[in-house]
């Protein structure tokens, strides 16, 4: 009765009329059906174009919401043939064209607490089961499942949805389009045609002979049920697509790859097994748009293999990520052992260790314009790129300048382990140099079976370690100055410090020395002093204080940190002193930065303020660009938060104990002090009463008590039957005569 009210009332109305059907189990379960829904696309269009409703589920994951954006903003048929769009723009009287309207669910129901939904999306639609859905689907157009990486729960509901649609099929006006997105490792498992030849691909011909891997057995059971849905059927049509192994944006099941590459976390990138295993791939927008021609009727078949043209190996993959992201180098690692490491699920592995040779035949005729067809490898510069833009890991490079003792390095040290920098001063950048040249040296001294093909790396480092040794002796045991820029920049140049970022500690210490070390590797014809953004800092700050602070910190230190070092009195007045020559107000090398509009941020240090710089820099660099605490990090973080926490809970109960008993004790005071007062107050009282009672004592002690006594004691002889009238007698009898 209620929706024939409500069918009867958007009869009745020009205005789009939501319909809210309460479930009985949860009254925050509703779902909107919308005039389209009953009267079809014409009545329901206001001026200006029709629409189609389609439906997507979960349009708060990655895959979801990049399907549900680019219907939106696609106009329906906008995949059709070139030359048809052309006439229809050439059509100044051509009608405008139709729009898709999104409608969704949510993964997670709290996906929009805190942040609005996005405009692109029609309504949400919360459920309590399946078959709630129901009214929405038979409201919608196209429907949208991707089942690729869900539960058997959202397996078992895009089921339940295509046969419900088959079923209700006779009661459904127009057409209707159910697309299903499952994935290629429902061929997991597939043998080739051919025996001999194990390399051959299959194509979607080959569809009814796949063979699943173990984890994907539901999705090729509901695949075949979603298929036969849409046969000897009026209304309904129904695809599936399978989709590659996702990259973009999230990077999906090569994300692991990704992460490791750029935290050099190992320094290798572990490649799963020998690698030659193939990973047919798609990137998530050529997806989307896959999905976006089957809905415009762009697909002559039912089963659909969305792939790019490319099919690499695993091993091809990973060395193409370490060498554009990480240190260039692949460490090959057995199965097993891959299985034990940290980071990577069960179901990433699989994918990643599966060989499935695919090619699609279906995508090539589609109108698709392609972000990545040539896959992986030939993307890799823009998929780097993607990756760190849509996770906010860009590098933060500061740099920390000051007089010496100033507290840059302790400074430089905190800020590394607050936003997981490295740390670049003289004494490591030169150390790592050198460690580096004795190691491809020493190559050299190893046995003639041990020893490299190719030594001329180590030839070359044995030469430079001689030279440089011959610095020393020239220099008084100091490396030249454009030696140790060179090992300064070559350390900036780093993947690390282009990934993460760094902290440069105390240099440069002239504007000679930046100009050099922030030189591009290409100079800029139209701007030649323009420094490389690569390698120079975002960030730079100034400690600035006295002389006199300076050589109280030197005091203050202890004996064991000042003599023999630098900071003995002599070397470090020397180095004050020669600060100060390099650091006038004129000449400074904060003038390179200022010039280039990278204004240094100057912290004044006195030892009230000493321990606010770490706040300072944090306030102006802002939240870190990483991906946080690792597992074991985290472990400690929990732990020191839970002692933080037991501690400050130990401390509020000794307050609270003490305010307790200096409570109790003050209002033991105050009652001492009330109960001495009120002692004296009852004392004067008496004395008061005393006083003003005693004529009227005297006078009773004169005149009434010795008759009155002597009265009492007759009684106590006599002891008449009634002592009060004997008494009363008595007295009348004798008493005196007052004059």
């Amino acid at each position: 009765v209620v929706v024939l009210l409500c069918c009867w009332l958007l009869l009745r109305t020009n205005k789009e009329v939501h319909i809210a059907l309460v479930s009985t189990q949860d009254h925050h379960t509703f779902h909107r059906i919308t005039k389209k829904a009953i009267m079809g696309d014409a009545e329901a269009t206001a001026a200006g174009g029709a629409t189609r409703r389609v439906f997507v589920n979960y349009i708060d994951t990655p895959v979801g919401a990049a399907i549900a954006e680019l219907l939106a903003r696609s106009a329906i048929g906008a995949t059709a043939a070139e030359e048809e769009d052309e006439e229809e723009d050439g059509d100044e009287n051509a009608p405008p064209k139709e729009t898709y309207t999104v409608v969704g669910t949510l993964k997670n129901p709290d996906a929009f607490k805190d942040t609005p939904v996005p405009k692109h999306i029609s309504d949400i639609v919360k459920y309590d089961q399946k078959e709630d859905l129901k009214p929405v689907l038979l409201g919608c157009d196209d429907i949208v499942y991707n089942i690729a990486d869900g539960p058997e729960s959202l397996i078992d509901e895009a089921s339940w949805a295509a046969t419900m649609l088959h079923d209700e099929d006779e009661h459904v006006e127009g057409k209707k389009n159910f697309v299903c997105v499952s994935s290629v490792m429902t061929w997991a498992k597939t043998k080739p045609a051919d025996p001999d030849e194990p390399e051959a691909t299959c194509t979607e011909d080959d569809y009814r002979r796949r063979r699943p891997h173990m984890s994907f057995k539901p999705h090729t059971n509901a695949e075949k049920l979603i298929i036969k849905c849409g046969k000897k059927v009026k209304h309904l049509k129904t695809y599936v697509v399978a989709a590659g192994m996702l990259y973009g944006r999230q990077e999906f099941v090569f994300h692991q790859l990704f992460k490791s590459a750029w935290e050099l976390s190992p320094p290798e990138l572990l490649l799963f097994g020998d690698g030659q295993n193939a990973l047919p791939a798609i990137h998530v927008q050529d997806l989307c748009s896959v999905v976006l021609n089957v809905l415009d009727g762009g697909a002559e078949t039912r089963y659909i293999l969305a792939i790019d043209d490319a099919l690499h190996t695993l091993e091809e993959i990973t060395k193409c990520i370490s060498e554009n992201l990480g240190s260039g180098k692949v460490k090959q690692v057995s199965k097993e052992d891959a299985l034990l490491l940290s980071g990577i699920s069960q179901a990433d592995f699989d994918q990643l260790t599966a060989n499935i040779r695919l090619e699609s035949g279906a995508v090539k005729d589609m109108n698709i314009e392609w972000v990545s067809q040539e896959g992986i490898v030939e993307n890799i510069e823009t998929l780097v790129q993607d990756f760190k833009d849509s996770r906010n890991l860009q590098p933060i490079k500061i740099c920390v300048l000051g007089p010496p003792a100033s507290g840059k390095t302790t400074l430089a040290t905190e800020l590394c382990s607050h936003y997981k920098l490295h740390h670049v001063h003289t004494k490591g950048v030169i150390d790592e140099a050198l460690a580096k040249l004795k190691a491809q040296a020493e190559l050299l001294d190893l046995p003639e079976g041990e020893r490299p093909e190719e030594t001329e790396d180590a030839e070359q480092a044995k030469e430079e370690l001689e030279a440089l040794q011959g610095q020393l002796e020239d220099n008084g045991g100091r490396y030249e100055e454009e030696q140790v820029i060179k090992w300064f920049r070559q350390k900036l140049y780093s993947e690390e410090c282009k990934n993460q970022g760094y902290v440069l500690d105390g240099f440069p210490k002239t504007e000679a020395q930046a100009q050099e070390l922030f030189q591009p590797e290409e100079e800029d014809d139209e701007n030649p002093d323009a420094p490389d953004p690569l390698t120079v800092p975002e960030f730079v700050f100034a400690l600035s204080c006295t002389d006199e602070f300076l050589k109280e910190r030197i005091m203050e230190l202890p004996e064991d940190q000042v003599s023999g070092t630098h900071n003995a009195e002599d070397a470090f007045l020397r180095r004050l002193a020669q600060y100060r020559q390099d650091n006038t107000e004129e000449n400074t090398v904060l003038n390179y930065f200022d010039f280039r509009e990278i204004h240094p941020d100057t912290i004044e240090l006195t030892a009230e303020t000493l321990g606010l710089a770490r706040e300072r820099v944090q306030e102006v660099v802002g939240v870190p660009h990483n991906y946080g605490p690792t597992p074991e990090e985290q472990v400690i973080l929990d732990r020191l938060a839970a002692e933080e926490e037991a501690e400050r809970a130990a401390r509020q109960a000794a307050e609270d104990e003490q305010n307790r008993q200096v409570s109790e004790q003050q209002a033991a005071e105050q009652q001492a002090a009330w109960d001495t007062k009120y002692a004296e107050v009852r004392r004067q009282e008496q004395e008061a009463l005393d006083e003003a009672a005693l004529p009227l004592r005297n006078y009773l002690m004169k005149h009434v008590m010795p008759t009155l006594s002597q009265g009492l004691v007759e009684v106590s002889k006599s002891r008449p039957d009634d002592p009060i009238d004997f008494l009363a007698e008595y007295l009348f009898k004798n008493n005196p005569q007052i004059e």
